[in-house]
């Protein structure tokens, strides 16, 4: 692990166990948040993942003996503050309850299906094909029950309005990114997601970067050593 000041954020390979790198970050009081891999095989993103690091890349360039070419890089990311929903904090507006019943939530659903209309709402800027092509085969995995991805679909009739995708690790599910075509449909989908995930025995929901719309939700915001604790007690359950 190498620390690069111009960017900034630790260079890491699969030299790197993402356990330890987390610790190092919590027992240096650490507030930086991104690592980076140059370059990433199948094992050390399950290695990855499995750690609570919530996997983004970028294009960037690097430097070879016939010139500067494009090259995508992989961007572990452990937030410094993350947004967790435990199901007690649940928060469902008048408004929503009155719509739920006139949508349907399934998890047989496509993930790239779902990852493509995610690309379509909000672009490839972290989404890029090398690490959908990667999640997509992590999906494809059926004999792997403790890490896998899931896919969410909201339909309105036979129309999908409304999806997300994100990664299972034991009992906790990890959102990475969504998508809506019609006004509430987002909102619907969360709290039918919820329901379901707490149906399902999961032990909490991490959605990653706090934001407005997940406070409202009743997602709270913890540090990353609570996160840490946390995550560690339920990723092997």
């Amino acid at each position: 692990m190498y620390y690069l000041e111009e960017i900034p954020a630790y260079l890491i390979d699969a030299r790197d166990e993402p356990d330890g790198v987390i610790d190092y970050l919590i027992a240096t009081s650490s507030e930086e948040e991104f690592c980076i891999c140059p370059t990433i095989n199948a094992e050390y993103l399950k290695k990855l993942i499995y750690s609570g690091f919530l996997i983004m890349s970028m294009q960037g360039q690097i430097q070879t003996p016939e010139g500067d070419k494009d090259h995508i890089f992989f961007i572990p990311k452990i937030h410094y503050l993350r947004s967790v929903l435990h199901w007690e904090n649940l928060h469902i507006t008048r408004t929503t309850r009155r719509l739920l019943k006139k949508y349907r939530l399934t998890t047989e659903v496509p993930l790239r299906t779902i990852m493509d209309l995610c690309v379509e709402t909000h672009g490839s800027d972290w989404l890029t094909p090398p690490l959908l092509d990667m999640l997509e085969n992590l999906g494809a995995e059926k004999n792997h029950h403790q890490l896998s991805m899931m896919a969410f679909g909201l339909y309105r009739g036979n129309e999908l309005v409304a999806g997300e995708f994100g990664s299972r690790v034991g009992k906790i599910y990890t959102s990475y990114s969504g998508f809506y075509r019609e006004n509430s449909a987002g909102t619907v989908q969360m709290v039918l997601t919820a329901r379901y995930l707490q149906d399902q025995g999961f032990a909490f929901w991490d959605l990653g970067m706090p934001l407005p719309y997940k406070d409202s939700l009743g997602a709270i915001n913890i540090t990353r050593d609570e996160f840490v604790e946390l995550f560690r007690r339920y990723r092997n359950a």
